[in-house]
């Protein structure tokens, strides 16, 4: 049997659309809040904006000024565990 070629044509307007959506948003928060907790104390993700021109929604998960949090980054690796043992 012969192969077809097949010619995909992406739509970069389309991509911004779904990137820059809500249900994007509320997703990337959902994940950034469950790695914050799944980390432990003191560490919290935080909504922000980059990529496509400012459109893309994505969260920053980090220590912020919790001692505590970046005692346990240094020694156990907390905020890395949880985010490889999220599936993300």
């Amino acid at each position: 049997m012969a192969r077809k070629l097949v010619k995909l044509e992406l739509s970069h307007s389309g991509f911004r659309d779904l990137l820059s959506g809500a249900e994007v948003a509320a997703y990337v928060d959902a994940v950034g809040e469950k790695l914050a907790a799944k980390a432990g104390p003191g560490f919290e993700s935080k909504p922000a904006r980059g990529g496509f021109g400012g459109g893309r929604h994505i969260a920053h998960v980090g220590t912020g000024d919790s001692k505590e949090a970046m005692e346990a980054q240094a020694r156990d690796k907390a905020l890395t565990r949880a985010l490889h043992s999220s599936g993300v």
